[in-house]
């Protein structure tokens, strides 16, 4: 069967670095904006890169997220605990947090090993612990 999530070794110590893992793990499609911003005038690197956002692949690699996490109860516990960090109860928020420069590098070693195994994930696992730990500013 194949992955949900490409098997990526995520490190970054940029915000670049942070923007192109992002798109990896996506699997964004940027040729298809790219041809939506030549025409703009002397666009620095970074805007050039925000406005080829692939929204569509974004939307797709959450939605897997969620169908394979969101029953599973520690789960559910970070998801509440990062949308709390935007006073939020929207568990999706939660995801969104945790896709975020902060928690990614935690976040999706985590998720790939619960594709993988899930029944190795459990309240004392280091991926789990790190990630609320980070979670509560510890």
């Amino acid at each position: 069967m194949p992955r949900l999530f490409p098997d990526i070794t995520i490190t970054y110590a940029s915000n670049n670095e942070y923007r192109r893992i992002f798109r990896q793990i996506t699997q964004m499609d940027v040729s298809k904006y790219y041809d939506n911003v030549q025409h703009l005038p002397d666009l620095d690197n970074e805007t050039l890169d925000e406005y080829n956002y692939d929204e569509h692949s974004v939307s797709v690699f959450i939605d897997r997220v969620v169908a394979l996490t969101m029953q599973h109860p520690l789960f559910q516990i970070l998801y509440d605990t990062a949308a709390a960090k935007m006073f939020s109860t929207d568990r999706e928020i939660g995801i969104a947090i945790l896709l975020s420069y902060d928690y990614l590098i935690i976040f999706y070693p985590l998720l790939c090993l619960y594709e993988q195994s899930p029944e190795v994930i459990e309240k004392t696992h280091e991926y789990y612990t790190r990630l609320l730990l980070a979670l509560e500013g510890r």
